[in-house]
């Protein structure tokens, strides 16, 4: 099945790619299988892709997304050569380098100098040739003087700053890298991709596997989402993310994406009259019985951080608008209950946060057995991280200060990721909107 637009001079080409392998109970159903009179299948097939097409362009960066075990190493593996397609078939033009799992195409009792001759040859360089480019090698790589010790020694991080150096210098026309940066320390990360932009500019064809979605977004003009070896999203990048996430999404509440997606433009439909359906999630609840604290007068029912779509989601960049929406039942009276928010990073530290009565709303008198939908629309202003909220509902005093009655606490409501900012840095926890103006003054006495 193929989602493509037609593009020009593609130097990736796949269609219909099918990898199967034969899966086994026991070893000696191999031998029954093959020497069966008639035949007789003793194997299920695992299909680790199935019917993928896509093709992609010179000069262009591809991003491939997926959860774990999807299917985007294999077909890596299928785009470099080093395995073969059970049917379906796929063109790769110019010359390839390919940094795909850590210690792929290297010997280890070889020393890296030798790794290094022996990589060039295979990519078809003459010894001549290897050392014209063996001192930048050595630069970029810069492991001192463990080039000259065997590889089975290197540890990961020395092993992957040589693998993708090799990768690099050998000037491929497409260079195809499966998640093996994150292995080095932030410096080379940083460093590998200030290099990988180079080759951007420089018209090298790169296919990318990561699952930074920053990275995926910053990095990657259009890219595919794979699960379970099927294609389920070809198209810009900002596109594959958004539904990887929202495959995630539905997952984590058990949804399909169909559902997901009608839910979402039910709830976005609602925000636009004014009306919000309420909400009782059994997931949510089983997940938060744990983290829950209170009186039990109200309980929060479900909770959702969504877009200005009214769409959920689990992922957000600096300055989008987002919407905390928290459903409750009330099982008792409760005279102008306080409600608000608290943004946590992984460490626990609180970031942001408030509530009702800080924020001056007046949320008036609800009896035993109604039902509220409140939100909190807010901008982000965190910076790249991973964040929880934790939800409370109380009687406090007139200033929000402090809770008399505790109805009911969740932490962990909610879980969700800030995306690095692509333009600017954030060196702080949050980035707040500022104004600088300058002016002169005056010369120096």
């Amino acid at each position: 099945m193929c989602f493509e637009r037609v593009m020009q001079e593609p130097m990736i080409e796949a269609r219909g790619l099918t990898k199967t392998y034969k899966l086994y109970d026991r070893p000696e159903d191999r031998v029954k299988e093959a020497f069966h009179p008639l035949r007789k299948q003793f194997h299920r097939p695992f299909h680790a892709l199935n019917d993928v097409s896509f093709s992609v362009s010179k000069g262009e960066t591809f991003g491939l997304v997926g959860r774990n075990g999807s299917g985007k190493s294999t077909l890596m593996q299928l785009l470099a050569g080093v395995l073969q397609p059970t049917s379906g078939t796929v063109a790769v033009k110019g010359k390839v380098a390919a940094l795909l799992e850590l210690g792929a195409g290297f010997n280890p009792w070889f020393t890296g100098r030798e790794n290094i001759y022996l990589n060039g040859q295979i990519q078809g360089f003459t010894r001549e040739e290897i050392d014209a480019r063996l001192d930048d090698i050595l630069s970029f790589a810069d492991i001192g003087d463990f080039v000259d010790q065997p590889v089975r020694t290197y540890s990961s991080g020395m092993y992957v700053r040589l693998a993708f150096s090799v990768s690099i210098n050998v000037a491929p026309d497409v260079l195809l890298v499966d998640e093996a940066l994150a292995v080095g320390d932030i410096y080379f990360q940083h460093k590998c991709m200030l290099r990988m932009r180079q080759m951007m500019d420089n018209g090298v064809t790169i296919v990318f596997v990561s699952h930074d979605m920053g990275a995926v977004k910053t990095l990657c003009s259009r890219g595919l989402l794979l699960e379970s070896g099927n294609l389920r999203h070809l198209g810009a990048a900002r596109d594959v993310v958004d539904a990887y996430y929202r495959e995630r999404v539905a997952d984590e509440t058990g949804e399909s994406m169909a559902a997901l997606s009608s839910a979402a433009d039910r709830a976005a439909a609602h925000i636009a009259d004014g009306t919000v359906a309420f909400k009782h999630c059994d997931d949510f609840s089983d997940r938060i019985k744990d983290t829950r604290t209170g009186s039990g007068g109200a309980r929060i029912t479900c909770a959702e951080l969504l877009d200005t779509k009214g769409h959920p989601i689990q992922r957000a960049e600096w300055g989008d608008i987002l919407c905390m929406r928290v459903h409750i039942a009330f099982y008792a009276d409760c005279n102008s209950p306080n409600i608000g928010f608290l943004v946590r990073d992984k460490n626990g530290v609180e970031i942001i946060g408030t509530n009702c009565r800080v924020e001056d709303v007046q949320t008036g008198d609800w009896n035993a057995g109604s039902r509220m939908v409140i939100d909190f629309q807010f901008e982000n202003i965190l910076r790249h991280g991973s964040y929880s909220i934790a939800l409370a509902i109380g009687i406090s005093d007139l200033k929000g200060t402090v809770n008399f009655t505790t109805l009911d606490w969740v932490d962990n409501a909610v879980v969700f990721e800030v995306l690095p900012r692509g333009d600017r840095a954030l060196h702080a926890l949050v980035g707040i909107p500022v104004s600088i103006r300058l002016s002169s003054g005056g010369n120096t006495p």
